[in-house]
């Protein structure tokens, strides 16, 4: 008991230390056994313990109730769906239990035939919360529970992560002239019934001088200082006086497209 008690006291909240630490324990407790001649139940009971650890780690949480209670408060998600969400990052995550910005890029490509660094860009954006370039099951879950209008986040908050294709906290002219015609490709694959790869679907001339004269009237409207970059204060500033651009905003977070790629099988 203290020998177990040691090194679970000693185990770190690193998912690789962690890693290391149940090889360390799984083997230490064949050994201890065999030496002992404990019987083979005790070694797969505390097995078991160790796999029951491993699998909470995976899942982004410490596995406690209050973790999982306050996720399910926060998203509103029913089992069904968790489990649908967990399959689904466990498909794309590595074995430290995390989706990296290249690992979405793959899982993109592979379910629309090609890569859009837009939509990839502002996807990951809209799930790595914690900016920590990396994302957890937690991140995930909440993800979909604002995508599908089950959480209480603040739209315009997501918006600005969205709209920050780079991460230097500030949106460019460049920046809302790429979302706004990822937006349109998005449609178009849509429109095309899927059917199409998504990174041979070429915007016309014609579109795409339209859809920067759009991104540049919503730009001039945001930078207030005119300094050629919109802050996060601005964004929040100005929408939260024109309801029109606040919608307008919303409608290029790409939430029916989010649904559909997290929920794929």
């Amino acid at each position: 008991k203290q020998w177990y008690q040691r090194r679970v006291r000693g185990a770190s909240h690193s998912f690789s230390f962690f890693i290391a630490r149940i090889k360390v324990l799984v083997l230490n407790q064949y050994f201890l056994c065999s030496s002992h001649k404990v019987t083979s139940t005790v070694y797969f009971c505390s097995f078991f313990i160790l796999f029951y650890f491993l699998f909470y780690q995976i899942m982004g949480a410490s596995g406690s109730k209050e973790d999982f209670a306050e996720l399910a408060s926060a998203t509103r998600l029913d089992e069904a769906d968790m489990k649908e969400l967990l399959k689904t990052f466990k498909s794309m995550a590595n074995k430290e239990g995390h989706l990296t910005k290249q690992q979405l890029k793959e899982a993109i490509s592979k379910v629309y035939g090609g890569e859009d660094s837009s939509f990839s860009a502002a996807l990951f954006n809209l799930f790595d919360r914690d900016g920590s370039k990396t994302i957890d099951f937690k991140e995930f879950v909440l993800a979909y529970g604002f995508l599908t209008n089950k959480s209480l986040e603040d739209v315009m908050d997501i918006s600005f992560r969205v709209l920050d294709l780079n991460g230097d906290g500030v949106v460019s002219r460049g920046e809302l002239r790429a979302v706004i015609a990822m937006n349109a490709r998005i449609k178009k694959y849509i429109d095309f019934k899927r059917e199409k790869p998504l990174d041979s679907l070429i915007l016309s001339p014609l579109e795409t001088t339209t859809l920067n004269a759009e991104a540049d009237k919503i730009f001039d409207q945001l930078d207030i200082d005119k300094n050629n970059e919109v802050s996060k204060e601005e964004l929040i500033r100005i929408t939260s006086t024109n309801e029109d651009l606040k919608r307008r905003l919303t409608s290029l977070l790409i939430k029916d497209e989010g649904i559909s790629f997290m929920m794929k099988k």
